[in-house]
Formats: structure tokens, C-alpha cells, sequence
């Protein structure tokens, strides 16, 4: 018995009792019809594979396929050892560390993604090309392979502090054409002090806004890394600081507490990546501080 005629054998046993109760017999006969048609189903679910419909009946496949209409993925898991995908190929073979002939050029998870964020001024008539090394925020040194998007924050012209993408040793980088100064974007960064940006919309004519999301970390100062009464802590790959950044800084702990008011610490200065500071007399111990940079 396929679905349809299940269906129509229970509309029929209502239909002849005008709606009042189905007696016994008839009640386990459409019970076991029922069985018989959604147990495959079950059994196949239980088994891993795929339920579906073919010709009235339900059936089951190893895989999912879809011919044709548009299938809506809220999370998408692959197996064999690759853990994730940031997006899927037109043709060919996933280049993870097991191989999957994937479907459709999409974002799994809807993100913009970018390799990391360059705060130094690009050259994009000369730089960011497919093979060049690249330092990305947080000190971090990287090939250019071609496809890949970097999100660039300090350029002379504020319009071209947006994503580019790498398109050959001999091109010039484009606009990644997923960017639209037209809508809010969250932008995921997978290499770098930070894990993603917030790119705001702007009014047309306006140039393109970054807005950095807060960073929050401990940092120790060294017993031993006081020089006289100055203290210079490299941020790099910890902290991503400009010279006009916003800092709260705060003592991680009561005994952290206690030294940093015994010494007299304070912040006197800071710079790119780099925070300065001072005390009256150098703790004998490490001092651990919460740095949040809004």
C-alpha cells in the first residue's frame, strides 16, 4: 500500500462512519496499513540514510539529492575528517582533508569570510597579489593564494578600506564581490588577534566604516621585563592597538590588585601595538592586568 492510499483508506473509514468512531477491525486494519507504510521510513532513518517519497512509497537513499528547487541548510556537517567548510565548490573536488564532490558555490553558514586584516597601507596597484607574502594583523606573515580576500583598515583613501580579493601574481586585486556598502556585514576573520568585523552601511557618497569589535585580554607584566621604572609591552599577536585606541586596563586579581597599587602603576603611553608603563618602584612579581581595547 503506497501513502496516497493509505491516506484515501482512512478518509474513506471516516467518511463511512460520519466522522464517529472507526470500529475495531477497521481501526487495525488502517493501523497496520500504517505500519507497513512508515516503518521503511523510520528503519532508514534509524539506519542513517535518507527517507524520501518515490511513486507513493517511501524509499530510502545513502545520500541526499536534489534535482531541482531550492534546499534551505541552516547548518551543514561533512564527514571523513573535514570539520567544516566555508563555502562549496562549483564542480570538482573539496580540497579538505577528505574529498567530497560538492554541489553549488554558497557560504554554508551565510558568513563573509576574509583570511585576516591589514592595518598597514596596500599598494593595490603593486601589492596584494597572488604569491606575494602579506603581514596581517597581529604580526602574522602569509602566502596570497589566488581567491583569497583580505579586509584592508588603513588606507589612505578611507573608500578602500573594504575586503579585496587576490585574483592573480598579475592583477590587480578587485572589490570582494560579496561586499555591498549597502548593508551590515559581519565579516569572519580566520587569521588574527581578532574573529570577526562589523561593516556598517553607509549613505551613498560616504566612505566605507569599520568598526572594530572590543577585544578583551590578560596580559603579565614581567617581574623582570622592568627597565628602571618603564615597562614596554608588545601587543603583537595578543592585542590589536593603534595610537588612538580606547583602553580600559584593570588588575586581574586582589594580589594583583595590591602590587599594582604598592608600585604605583600606570599606563603613561601608548602606540601601535604597544603599551607603556610606568610605576615608582618595579614590583618584585608579576603583575596580570585585564586589557579591553573598545
Amino acid at each position: 500500500m503506497t501513502r496516497d492510499e493509505l491516506l484515501d483508506l482512512i478518509i474513506l473509514n471516516i467518511d463511512d462512519n460520519n466522522n464517529n468512531e472507526i470500529d475495531y477491525a477497521r481501526m487495525r486494519a488502517v493501523l497496520n496499513n500504517f505500519i507497513d507504510v512508515v516503518l521503511p521510513a523510520a528503519t532508514a532513518a534509524a539506519d542513517g540514510r535518507v527517507p524520501y517519497v518515490a511513486s507513493g512509497a517511501y524509499t530510502s537513499a545513502d545520500a541526499l539529492k536534489v534535482l531541482s528547487g531550492i534546499v534551505n541548510v541552516q547548518k551543514l556537517k561533512l564527514t571523513s575528517g573535514i570539520a567544516y567548510a566555508d563555502y562549496i565548490y562549483n564542480s570538482g573536488t573539496f580540497t579538505g582533508t577528505a574529498s567530497r564532490t560538492l554541489v553549488t558555490k554558497r557560504y554554508v553558514d551565510g558568513r563573509r569570510v576574509v583570511v585576516g586584516t591589514i592595518s598597514d597601507n596596500v599598494n593595490l596597484g603593486t601589492s596584494l597579489r597572488v604569491g606575494q607574502t602579506v603581514t596581517l594583523d597581529g604580526g602574522i606573515s602569509h602566502t596570497i593564494a589566488e581567491g583569497e580576500t583580505f579586509l584592508l583598515k588603513s588606507q589612505t583613501d578611507p573608500a578602500e578600506n573594504v575586503p579585496y580579493t587576490a585574483v592573480a601574481a598579475d592583477a590587480v586585486p578587485e572589490i570582494a564581490d560579496w561586499y555591498s556598502a549597502e548593508e551590515n556585514q559581519e565579516v569572519a576573520i580566520l587569521k588574527g588577534p581578532a574573529t570577526k568585523q562589523v561593516m556598517p552601511a553607509v549613505e551613498e557618497g560616504e566612505d566605507p566604516v569599520i568598526e572594530t569589535p572590543l577585544q578583551a585580554q590578560q596580559v603579565s607584566l614581567l617581574s623582570t621585563g622592568w627597565i628602571g621604572n618603564s615597562y614596554s609591552f608588545d601587543t603583537t599577536g595578543v592585542l590589536s592597538i593603534l595610537e588612538n585606541s580606547h583602553i580600559l586596563i584593570s588588575p586581574a586579581t586582589k594580589a594583583d590588585s595590591d602590587l599594582y597599587a604598592d608600585a604605583e602603576i600606570f599606563c603613561a603611553s601608548q602606540a601601535a601595538n604597544t603599551l607603556v608603563f610606568s610605576c615608582v618602584e618595579a614590583p618584585t612579581s608579576d603583575v596580570v592586568l585585564n586589557v579591553i581595547v573598545l
